[in-house]
């Protein structure tokens, strides 16, 4: 279905692979969507098809990515790096996304295996059941959202006060996140208002409903908190 997915993202230079975030089974053609990285890039796929930004994001700064998608093709979406439309990502392959049912959303990590784990920071996590202009992402990509002004969001992690070290908010209301073992740190992403984040260290949690969330040292936060996950 149409898609919009977007998150700020932290790394430093050694890191180069890690999955950021996806869902769907792989078992069938097309049948999982993932954003992961390759090479210190961007990296979004599903089967044989991907997309890979320019240039790297793993330079210790913060980095906003988005990628909207209208189909039928993989290669059919846009990915924005920073606000900008990344116009000489490579694309390959022509496999139709058509996201299976019976496998959990993952972020962090799509296992509990460390090579699938991201070791870095992932805040101000949303998804969208439509596409994304590049007006709407200069409107809301640096700040908190109220999820009742925004029709078309599906799940917000932003990691506010209203999150402790065991669950982890969706402001939308259906989503919330179980971990485990977690801690308030600073800074988060650098929305307008004031910022933190959450640090985990490596385990698994669980959504109330269907999905799954895997950290490894990654950061989900929002103008709040966010976790830091490490393999």
């Amino acid at each position: 279905s149409v898609r919009s997915v977007d998150f700020w993202l932290k790394l430093q230079p050694d890191v180069e692979t890690g999955t950021i975030i996806g869902w769907g089974n792989a078992a069938s053609t097309g049948g999982e969507f993932v954003i992961d990285l390759e090479d210190g890039k961007i990296r979004v796929r599903s089967g044989t098809s991907k997309i890979i930004s320019t240039n790297k994001v793993n330079n210790s700064l913060w980095h906003h990515v988005m990628f909207s998608w209208n189909g039928p093709l993989l290669t059919d979406g846009d990915l924005f790096i920073d606000g900008r439309l990344d116009s000489t990502a490579s694309e390959s392959g022509n496999v139709t996304v058509n996201t299976a049912a019976g496998r959990p959303l993952f972020i962090g990590g799509d296992n509990n295996t460390a090579p699938d784990r991201l070791n870095g920071i992932v805040d101000e996590i949303r998804l969208w059941s439509a596409t994304t202009s590049l007006a709407e992402l200069y409107e809301r990509f640096d700040r908190e959202l109220e999820p009742a002004d925004e029709p078309d969001i599906l799940a917000y992690w932003r990691f506010e006060p209203d999150s402790t070290p065991s669950t982890y908010v969706d402001k939308v209301g259906s989503f919330n996140l179980t971990a485990s073992d977690g801690e308030f740190v600073r800074p988060g992403a650098p929305l307008t208002l004031a910022l933190f984040e959450v640090a985990g260290n490596g385990q698994s949690a669980v959504l109330k409903t269907n999905f799954s969330f895997v950290s490894a040292n990654g950061a989900t936060k929002g103008a709040g908190y966010a976790m830091k996950q490490m393999r």
